[in-house]
């Protein structure tokens, strides 16, 4: 690689290390410019863009320093993750068989890690199991290593031996804070789902409280509170608007906004399986370019707005199209169903003016036994109390948007389209203007990768059997 001196590379990596990875993105844009041929700014832009994830960006930066340096091992690598994070999975099998990494143990072993996490979801069973026995030889009987036997136990139905495994992890007195927790949350909801509540619910507390958070419930109220109130409907009238917008494709975006474990997954598989509509899953992109521009602009969230031209806008929207076609999502409406869209809600029917809106709720007490019993990873998730704050922001921010975009937003139950799915689904195909379609209520048998814990449930017909569960755990959860 070329080593003579870069100032901008230099001052971006100076950035990065502070945390300013918007700040240092910028920068490498313009290092790009003044020093096209250096590969070293691929090579920075795509560990930049990984940290943000940002699978895309992290795409396009290796593919362009694979062309000048094939055998790159750190780019091949990121190249493999960032199709994976894509839900490109065949494809990232694909890649990685291809890649002659005999030479290079190290690269070798991440890969083969890569490949089992993107066969344990469809790929054949006994492939899996291979793949784990490589990786065994390599790594030994380590906690990832177990995890994944877990992730497989519970795919082919041996809960026994998955429960098995979680108490020999849960012995070890080596386990890090955060393999501890999510060990015991599997077990916890392996318990969960041999009836054994008063255990699941003990299981469940003592994972969380592995956990020490860092999170000011009064101040992420009162963030909340601040953007609803910023986004008035006459303020949204008067922003500026994109100069010329998207064109034919200015419909494309929806998105699904909802509490974790709250239904998204399933209503995203229930659009996503009509011939004329697609889903990227939970794309960042939204706090990526909001995060872009208020650095940009020098101006915090979400006031850049009204300093931004309708042409900067434009590039935006164009970011947000883009990032669509590369994940390969198909037709005339692509949903996004990141967690926490619900703060982006004002900027997204700025930058695109034809996006819709969907929100979906689930009964607070099951939505927050559901959350409590699965690893979020969100700072707020590992108490009882702050998931009660949370949610109730989210039901503000629901509220405030309904009232102020009508038009553009709808909302429904997760309980109203588990126990009525033909006229749910049929309410949502005609708020999103599309026509009726049998895949939609038959969207288990859909193919596409499903990135999140919810993709069991999404391949099986629709039931109702997740509604009430908190019943049986009254008078059980506590915060530690």
């Amino acid at each position: 690689m070329n080593q003579s001196p870069n100032p901008l590379l230099d001052s971006a990596m100076q950035l990065a290390r502070r945390g300013e990875l918007a700040a240092a993105e910028a920068m490498l844009v313009n290092a790009a410019i003044t020093s096209p041929n250096d590969p070293r700014i691929d090579l920075s832009r795509a560990r930049i863009s990984a940290n943000r994830g940002d699978p895309a960006s992290v795409l396009s930066a290796t593919e362009r320093l694979l062309e000048s340096s094939p055998g790159h091992a750190e780019a091949l690598f990121l190249k493999a993750h960032a199709l994976y994070s894509l839900g490109r999975l065949t494809e990232t099998v694909d890649f990685i068989d291809g890649v002659d990494a005999g030479g290079d143990p190290k690269l070798a072993h991440n890969l083969l890690a890569i490949r089992v996490k993107s066969t344990m979801r469809d790929g054949d069973p006994k492939e899996v199991r291979a793949d784990l026995d490589r990786l065994e030889a390599v790594e030994g009987d380590s906690t990832r290593l177990q995890m994944l036997r877990i992730e497989l136990d519970r795919r082919t139905g041996d809960e026994a031996s998955a429960s098995n495994r979680c108490e020999s992890l849960l012995a070890r007195a080596d386990l890090t804070p955060t393999d501890r927790a999510a060990v015991g949350l599997e077990m916890a909801r392996l318990l969960d789902r041999d009836g054994r509540h008063a255990e699941a619910a003990e299981a469940a507390e003592t994972a969380n409280h592995a956990i020490t958070p860092s999170f000011d419930a009064a101040a992420w109220s009162e963030s909340m509170a601040r953007t609803c109130d910023y986004f008035t409907r006459e303020r949204l009238e008067q922003l500026p608007g994109p100069a010329t917008g998207l064109g034919d494709r200015a419909a494309r975006p929806v998105f699904i906004i909802g509490m974790p474990r709250s239904g998204t997954s399933l209503l995203e598989q229930i659009i996503a399986s009509h011939p004329d509509a697609g889903g990227v899953g939970e794309r960042r992109d939204p706090f990526l370019i909001d995060e872009d521009l208020s650095h940009l602009l020098r101006t915090p969230s979400p006031g850049w707005i009204e300093h931004a031209d309708p042409r900067l806008l434009d590039r935006a929207a164009e970011r947000y199209d883009s990032m669509i076609d590369l994940v390969g999502a198909p037709g005339r409406r692509v949903t996004n169903k990141a967690l926490g869209l619900e703060s982006m809600v004002g900027m997204l029917a700025t930058l695109l003016p034809e996006a819709r809106f969907i929100w979906i709720q689930r009964n607070a007490p099951d939505n927050r036994l559901s959350i409590w019993m699965h690893q979020i990873q969100l700072p707020w998730a590992w108490r009882l109390s702050d998931i009660d704050a949370v949610r109730s922001s989210h039901d503000r921010a629901r509220d405030h948007w309904t009232s102020v975009l009508p038009e553009r937003t709808m909302a429904l139950s997760y309980e109203d389209l588990a126990r009525e799915q033909a006229q749910e689904t049929s309410r949502v195909l005609n708020f999103l203007e599309l026509p009726e379609s049998t895949a939609c209520l038959e969207f288990h048998r859909s193919t596409r990768p499903v990135m999140t814990p919810s993709a069991s449930q999404v391949r099986e017909p629709m039931n109702d059997r997740a509604i009430g569960r908190a019943q049986a755990y009254r008078g059980l959860l506590h915060d530690p």
